[in-house]
């Protein structure tokens, strides 16, 4: 298996103030080539803090990308 990191704009939210916004995060693609190309993306960590009330602590809205 193999992993690649991508930036990409995704639904966030914050855990201090549960202001939800979109922003730029960092994902990990882990992604398996055997005839047909499997992925699955995980969220690893937001690239910005809360508009709101600037707390770190952000976490992605999409329960999808939670592994």
């Amino acid at each position: 298996m193999s992993t690649k990191t991508v930036t990409k704009e995704i639904p966030l939210k914050c855990l201090n103030c549960e202001h939800e916004f979109d922003g730029l995060a960092e994902l990990k693609e882990h992604y398996i080539q055997d005839g047909a190309v499997l992925w699955k993306t995980c969220f690893n960590h937001p690239l910005v803090n809360c508009p709101r009330c600037r707390s770190h602590r952000v976490i992605a809205r999409d329960e999808r990308l939670m592994c």
